[in-house]
């Protein structure tokens, strides 16, 4: 079984490191999980979706760079 934080690291956390302007697209049938896969269950690390993860991550790369890197 494929948990969330496997597919972010599979697929998200490529497009948050390498081209922070790509899109995600969840399409497909009503019901099939789109938006727990982009949303999850952001209480349980395991659990957290696309979304919760690439902001955790892109703020957490923010919060360990150096002093004299500008964002913006």
């Amino acid at each position: 079984m494929v948990t969330l934080i496997i597919f972010y690291v599979w697929l998200g956390d490529l497009h948050v490191r390498w081209l922070l302007l790509g899109t995600i697209f969840a399409y497909g049938q009503t019901g099939t999980g789109k938006t727990f896969t982009m949303e999850g269950v952001r209480t349980v690390p395991e659990l957290r979706g696309i979304i919760p993860n690439s902001f955790a991550h892109i703020f957490g790369a923010i919060a360990k760079s150096e002093d004299d890197v500008r964002y913006g």
